[in-house]
């Protein structure tokens, strides 16, 4: 989105002063020429209502030009293929215990969460403390109903099915991942693992 605050000093002076403390509505054209009324809010630049459904990307008003985030394309094919492949790299490292490789792709922050089978890991230190002290590092399972659903195109959930034999008996489990594109790229932020009871 371009910075509503270049913006807001000319739309405040077409329009007025803001009324109280957190910002001012406009009225604009959106780009298929259906008129359209939203807030600006001037302290977190955040267009605040929702855009036509029919050009969701452009919004002008007064020759200007705001554009709005994308937050709503679903499944962008080239996101979605990015993703996809991170993850299955993410799966090759799992099942061969590459540490490096996992840690890499795990965001390295204090708010990071992995729920386990029998463990809840909060942050990246014990996240990676719990990869390198278990005692069976390597892991064997099939996946299925692999499921990438991507959100804009910075945010992307990731769903499975798995297969394990564990002491001779099937388990059937699910996986789930919540991933963020950040300046340095693609990481997991929250991962829960769970086996469905026998």
């Amino acid at each position: 989105m371009r910075q509503l605050l270049l913006l807001s000093e000319t739309l405040r002076e077409q329009v007025g002063e803001p009324q109280g403390r957190t910002g001012f509505s406009v009225s604009g054209v959106v780009a298929c020429g259906k008129p359209l009324r939203v807030y600006v809010y001037l302290d977190n630049l955040f267009l605040g209502s929702p855009l036509c459904s029919e050009c969701n990307y452009v919004l002008r008003i007064n020759n200007y030009e705001l554009e709005r985030s994308d937050m709503t394309t679903v499944n962008d094919p080239t996101v979605v293929t990015e993703v996809t492949d991170l993850y299955l790299k993410y799966e090759e490292a799992l099942c061969n215990n590459n540490l490096e490789v996992m840690d890499s792709l795990f965001w390295d922050g204090a708010e990071v969460v992995r729920f386990g089978i029998t463990e809840n890991l909060y942050g990246g230190d014990e996240i990676r403390k719990f990869r390198a002290s278990r005692p069976s590092p390597k892991i064997e399972r099939e996946i299925s109903n692999l499921k990438v659903v991507t959100f804009g195109k910075d945010a992307a959930t990731v769903t499975l099915e798995f297969y394990r034999n564990i002491n001779g008996v099937e388990r059937f489990g699910r996986q789930s991942q919540t991933w963020y594109r950040f300046t340095e790229g693609w990481k997991v932020v929250s991962a829960h693992v769970s086996l469905l009871p026998v």
